[in-house]
């Protein structure tokens, strides 16, 4: 597909002053992105968010929650490593007292030449931090666990922490305190436009879309799913982050040829081939659907 047989080129200036002229909390969509894993999917957005707002009502809210004025159920799935001589039932599922949960847990592994998958259901302790790793041994075999944990059990408050409390959301919410967005330690970001920065890194300028909200996603080819391990306490975390906070659904869109399709906003579709172009969307979406046949 070539841009310029269906837009117009347009200078950096222009697209720049495009994104300033939109109106903040705009809807958008995001055709055939192109994640770092190589997973291709739709995105449907907000424009122009404003980080700080959206990071004090999750602090309000997770505040509510130690204070035991809100309650939640939060579901999750992770990997893990458990050695090789906690794999037996009785082992694994050993009832220890009242904050014990359901826990469904699947591994593979090998008997007489052949690859047998084991998937069993009982209850356990999710605060043995020496049954559950996230670091790769040759004693230890990869499992995927996952269960459901109500908001008062000791993962989730752990999880949520405090204020002042290095390594917990509401310490890293309130470490942020006062940025507009994200820290994020390799790249010095300049902001362009509105949701627009750049950054450079060996001479070379990157442009990024930011200050965007995720409101859906449509995966259109799945990356090639590689087994990840985190601790009972980490994926807690990241799952109230995901499920529960506006903030698990900022996000951040490279700017760069072959990273996604088209994006359109406030009906102007925007397509990237080292320089900018503007198209209409039906133009963008009929080139789209022509590329596919060919």
């Amino acid at each position: 597909m070539n841009c310029n047989d269906i837009g117009a080129k347009v200078s950096k200036q222009d697209f720049l002053d495009f994104l300033n002229s939109v109106q903040g909390g705009q809807f958008f969509h995001i055709k055939g992105y192109v994640n770092s894993v190589g997973e291709v999917s739709d995105h449907i957005l907000r424009f122009g968010v404003n980080y700080n707002r959206i990071k004090q009502r999750d602090i309000n809210f997770l505040n509510e929650v130690v204070d035991g004025k809100r309650s939640f159920k939060i579901q999750v799935e992770h990997g893990v490593w458990i050695p090789n001589e906690l794999l037996s039932f009785d082992k694994m599922f050993t009832c220890e007292g009242e904050h014990d949960s359901w826990v469904k847990a699947i591994y593979d592994f090998q008997q007489d030449g052949r690859n047998l998958r084991v998937n069993i259901t009982g209850v356990m302790s999710l605060l043995d931090v020496e049954k559950f790793s996230s670091r790769k041994a040759a004693n230890k075999t990869q499992v995927t666990l996952s269960y459901e944990l109500d908001s008062d059990h000791p993962l989730v408050r752990s999880a949520i922490g405090e204020e002042d409390l290095f390594g917990t959301l509401l310490g890293g919410l309130n470490k942020a305190s006062g940025r507009s967005n994200p820290t994020d330690h390799t790249a010095k970001y300049v902001k362009e436009a509105k949701s627009c920065y750049s950054s450079e890194k060996d001479g070379v300028t990157t442009w990024y879309l930011r200050d965007v909200l995720e409101i859906s996603k449509t995966i259109k080819i799945y990356s090639e799913n590689k087994f990840s391990a985190s601790t009972p306490l980490s994926a807690v975390k990241e799952a109230i982050r995901n499920q529960f906070l506006i903030t698990g659904n900022y996000r951040q869109f490279v700017l760069s040829d072959g990273k996604f399709q088209s994006i359109t906003i406030d009906r102007q579709s925007i397509l990237m081939d080292n320089d900018f172009y503007f198209a209409l969307p039906k133009d963008a979406k009929a080139a789209f659907v022509n590329t596919l046949k060919e």
